[in-house]
């Protein structure tokens, strides 16, 4: 049975796999012929199958907006994952604790605070996490 477009109700993603898969290699080629890892966000699609797909055509790991993305995408099986905003307060920081026991994950600071805050609850546990420092120049 074929459903034509216009009988699909809104809001519906529609994907050309065609045309997603040569972008995937687009994007991947372009990067690495400058030296660069590609660590696409998935905040757009929330999606583990299409995150798959990035990581299959050349990602070096994943990006999520949110703890409780990075926490889909590490029980989806990756095992590289960015979480691009600061993690705040105790209770994320324990789960964040708990996704870096297992898998390589990185996070975001932009204080000595929060900086602070994750190295207290990692050191308790003897673990470490890499971390990006995020500068607001502006």
């Amino acid at each position: 049975m074929v459903t034509e477009l216009a009988e699909i109700d809104s809001p519906a993603l529609i994907v050309d796999l065609d045309v997603m898969e040569a972008n995937l290699a687009s994007m991947t080629q372009l990067a690495g012929s400058n030296g660069i890892d590609l660590w696409p966000n998935i905040k757009g699609h929330k999606i583990p199958a299409l995150a798959w797909r990035q990581v299959r055509a050349g990602a070096a790991g994943i990006t999520c907006q949110k703890l409780s993305e990075a926490e889909v995408m590490v029980n989806a099986g990756f095992t590289d994952v960015l979480v691009a905003v600061q993690v705040i307060g105790a209770q994320k920081i324990e789960r964040l604790l708990r996704l870096a026991r297992r898998v390589r994950l990185i996070t975001v600071v932009d204080s000595l605070e929060g900086a602070t805050a994750i190295s207290e609850v990692f050191a308790r546990q003897d673990r470490t996490i890499e971390v990006f420092l995020e500068i607001d120049m502006g």
